[in-house]
């Protein structure tokens, strides 16, 4: 089954952790909101630093037991 990446508009941005596809490869992360000093940002992060933003988003898979 080929996997169907879906555009990085329309991942939620409330948190949730999902499946981000970076240009140099695929982590985990979410949309957060960031407080420095008197300003608020909001930004994608994942646990790699990559160059560039996420292009597509996929939510992740809900294993059963």
């Amino acid at each position: 089954m080929k996997t169907k990446w879906l555009p990085i508009e329309t991942a939620p941005k409330d948190g949730t952790r999902i499946i981000l596809k970076f240009t140099e490869g695929v982590d985990i992360g979410s949309y957060i909101k960031i407080d420095i000093l008197y300003a608020t940002a909001f930004g994608w992060m994942s646990s790699e630093k990559y160059k560039s933003e996420p292009t597509h988003w996929l939510p992740i898979p809900k294993f059963e037991e």
